[in-house]
C-alpha cells in the first residue's frame, strides 16, 4: 500500500445551512473548514489534519457549545 492512499475516517451528513468547523487542539483555534474537494457525485472530501477535531454547527457560537459538551 502507498503512504498517499486515501483512507475513509468517517462520514457526516451536513444539514442545510450548517458549516464544518475545525478545532486545532494544540493552538486552540476554531475556524471554518473551507479546504475540501468535491467528487463527481457532489460529495465533499475533507483532508484531515493532525491534532484537529471537526464539528458540524450552524454558527461559531454553537460550535463552541458543542466543544464544551465534548469536554464533559
Amino acid at each position: 500500500m502507498s503512504d498517499e492512499q486515501e483512507k475513509l475516517m468517517g462520514s457526516m451528513t451536513i444539514h442545510k445551512g450548517h458549516k464544518l468547523f475545525r478545532y486545532n487542539t494544540k493552538t486552540t483555534e476554531l475556524a471554518i473548514c473551507t479546504e475540501y474537494e468535491t467528487d463527481e457525485h457532489g460529495r465533499r472530501k475533507v483532508t484531515m489534519e493532525n491534532d484537529c477535531l471537526y464539528i458540524l454547527a450552524l454558527n461559531e457560537r454553537n460550535a463552541i457549545r458543542k466543544l464544551k459538551n465534548l469536554a464533559k
